[in-house]
């Protein structure tokens, strides 16, 4: 529900991007996935229509990675790991919860 990106995670790609590519691969739409990568300065895929392999491929295509060069993090386990799974890609399940709530 929040508009803008926490400082903590701006931080977080900050760093990650420093060693890695960085990408979003969301089911959301264009207008809602296009301002947080803009926050992040990252390249993204909206609609991605997750567990379908649609939006991984499309990231593999564009900027031709090898899968083994390909890891998915995400926080749920339907949508994200089945999907990098299926994939055959390595997966990272993160624990998201929102605090103050």
């Amino acid at each position: 529900d929040q508009d803008r990106l926490s400082q903590e995670a701006i931080k977080l790609f900050q760093k990650l991007k420093k060693d890695f590519s960085v990408f979003i691969l969301s089911n959301n739409t264009e207008k809602r996935v296009s301002q947080y990568a803009k926050q992040l300065d990252c390249d993204y895929v909206s609609f991605a229509r997750k567990p379908f392999l649609f939006g991984y491929r499309k990231i593999q295509k564009k900027y031709r990675f090898n899968k083994s060069e390909m890891v998915m993090i995400g926080d749920q386990l339907v949508t994200d790991i089945l999907a990098g799974n299926k994939f055959k890609i390595k997966t990272i399940l993160v624990d998201y919860c929102v605090s103050g709530k």
